[in-house]
């Protein structure tokens, strides 16, 4: 499971990096400014990651790959803390409305959805 997790976020940094490099000619130009969209992108995390949040807010947060991330690794981290561990069979369950799978599917959608916006504006620009 954690192989696919990291997998698929492989996978998501990489539509990304796609989806980005369409927006610029020059190649410095593209890396510098994907990198920082790309960290910029991780705030997002700290406006969905607090217990007051929803889990629609939590979703709507996963549109962006590394918050995305970050909340599966939150969730992670509190299947680990309480001992259990994170399996196949109990990756549905709910940690502060918001569950592995839920961030698996997102970032599955957001290899789809960068991959789509990428070759779009691919044609366009």
């Amino acid at each position: 499971l954690l192989f696919v997790f990291y997998f698929l976020f492989g996978l998501c940094i990489v539509s990304f990096c796609f989806m980005i490099s369409t927006l610029f000619s020059r190649a410095m130009t593209a890396a510098v400014s994907g990198v920082v969209i790309f960290f910029a992108s991780y705030f997002v995390y700290y406006g969905v990651s607090t217990t007051s949040s929803t889990g629609q807010m939590k979703l709507m947060g996963c549109l962006s790959a590394s918050a995305c991330f970050a909340l599966g690794i939150d969730q992670l981290a509190s299947y680990e803390s309480s001992k259990r561990g994170v399996g196949w069979g109990n990756m549905d369950e709910e940690v502060n409305q918001f569950s592995l799978s839920t961030s698996l599917t997102m970032m599955i959608l957001d290899i789809f959805l960068y991959t789509i916006i990428g070759s779009y504006l691919d044609q366009v620009l």
